[in-house]
């Protein structure tokens, strides 16, 4: 496996950032440029019993000083690619909380609601995402990863997933439907 963009992914993100806010379609041509890396790699873990979870401890392995930076790449990889995921389904979360403010009046409906979006409401956030919502800038959201790259996201361009996420939180304590849903 060539593994010469090891030492020059970071360099070439950074060469990215050219204005105060990081372009969507920019991190995309990055991962697009860098996915045929990412599953060489992937292959090459598979191929040798190597698991990844992102952003988790490297288990002993032989291979460890091989490994230790293709897991970060990989870490940095599976960020960049939440931060497009989470871009990508602003139409959904938008849809949704049209439909929410359709149907909050109703108890039973806004119930249905809720367990209807329980995996994206509940499910693992990404930091930045929290991080959104803690700080409540008007304009940005200020991403600080691991690697040290520091780069602003435009919030217009997550405010469905914000918005969505607020309303859910609020509806689940208003509701408690989490103790109910586990009951059944």
């Amino acid at each position: 496996m060539r593994n010469d963009h090891l030492g020059k992914y970071l360099n070439d993100f950074e060469r990215l950032i050219d204005t105060p806010f990081m372009h969507l379609d920019k991190i995309e041509w990055w991962l697009l440029k860098y996915a045929d890396f990412h599953s060489d790699i992937t292959t090459y873990y598979r191929d040798n019993n190597i698991s990844y979870s992102p952003n988790s401890d490297i288990e002993a392995h032989p291979l460890y000083p091989i490994i230790i930076n293709f897991h970060l790449f990989l870490d940095f990889y599976h960020f960049l690619d939440e931060i497009t995921e989470y871009a990508r389904r602003e139409v959904y979360f938008k849809e949704e909380i049209k439909e929410y403010h359709r149907i909050k009046a109703s108890k039973v409906k806004s119930k249905e609601w809720l367990i209807k979006n329980l995996n994206f409401g509940l499910g693992p956030h990404p930091q930045f995402i929290t991080d959104a919502n803690a700080f409540e800038n008007d304009e940005m959201i200020v991403i600080h990863e691991q690697h040290d790259v520091i780069f602003y996201l435009n919030r217009k361009h997550f405010s469905a997933v914000l918005e969505f996420i607020e309303i859910f939180e609020g509806e689940v304590e208003t509701q408690q439907i989490l103790s109910e849903k586990l009951d059944c």
